[in-house]
């Protein structure tokens, strides 16, 4: 399969496809309600690019060798899960304008920028409310950038995410 473009639709589920060395080859564009599944996206522009589109599941995928993997544009209250984002020349997820999205146990690695989350001060748009737990940061030159109000560490559960160069320690308090 070549690319897949959708505009202004509900309810896609773009599932065990494979799509290779493409501009972008997933381009959503107001589209609800949709999941994109167990695909294999290569060596592309863009893997996966989405629009003003809500209540979306980006689950399981293998997305490798794109300038940027995945980027979402003011899109709210959607899932990002089990993804396998590799070697992206510049970011693995960008966020612009988008909040409410949880973003869990991904692996970004060997990449330039892991995730990238920011606001656009021209039109003053933020991306704020993100969860992002989780998650793998492996080997990136940048793990993370985040100049928004985000929360990296699920308090029920009381993790965060796995970052290859962390040098830090950690205070342990006892929990009763």
């Amino acid at each position: 399969m070549d690319f897949i473009e959708a505009i202004k639709s509900n309810n896609i589920h773009i599932k065990e496809s494979t799509l290779i060395e493409n501009y972008d080859n997933i381009l959503f564009v107001i589209i609800n309600n949709s999941i994109i599944s167990n695909n294999t996206i290569n060596n592309n522009t863009i893997g996966c690019n989405l629009y003003l589109c809500y209540n979306f599941s980006i689950l399981n995928n293998t997305i490798k060798n794109n300038i940027n993997s995945i980027e979402i544009y003011l899109s709210n209250n959607n899932l990002l899960k089990g993804n396998n984002l590799i070697s992206s020349d510049y970011r693995g997820i960008e966020l612009i304008g988008s909040s409410n999205n949880t973003i869990k146990e991904n692996n970004l690695t060997d990449g330039n920028t892991g995730i990238k989350i920011y606001k656009e001060s021209w039109i003053n748009i933020t991306s704020n409310n993100n969860s992002i737990y989780h998650n793998n940061f492996i080997n990136n030159s940048i793990n993370s950038y985040d100049e928004c109000t985000n929360t990296w560490y699920n308090t029920i559960i009381q993790e965060g995410n796995y970052w290859s160069d962390y040098q830090g320690n950690d205070e342990k308090t006892a929990v009763s």
